[in-house]
């Protein structure tokens, strides 16, 4: 099965709602981070999101600098747990 991608702009929400909620998350700037749904499992079935840092080509090309990839294990778990795996 080929992996697919998408774009999570529902886990952005939660990321935005968590920034606006936690005084020390207000100078994250979510305009260079993309969230992004696959549908492969992330180096084994206990990975609930993983977050990485773009080559420096890859932020020249897409002016982003972070991409936090969104599992299917994710949309498994319940929204409080969400929220603390978006804040992690």
């Amino acid at each position: 099965m080929t992996e697919k991608f998408e774009f999570a702009e529902d886990i952005k929400k939660i990321g935005e709602k968590i920034i606006k909620e936690i005084e020390e998350f207000k100078n994250i700037d979510l305009e260079y981070v993309d969230f992004i749904r696959t549908t492969k499992h992330i180096s084994g079935d206990y990975v609930l999101a993983q977050c990485k840092l773009l080559d420096n080509l890859t932020q020249f090309l897409t002016n982003k600098k972070y991409i936090i990839i969104i599992p299917p294990i994710f949309d498994t778990l319940s929204d409080k747990v969400r929220d603390i795996v978006v804040e992690h």
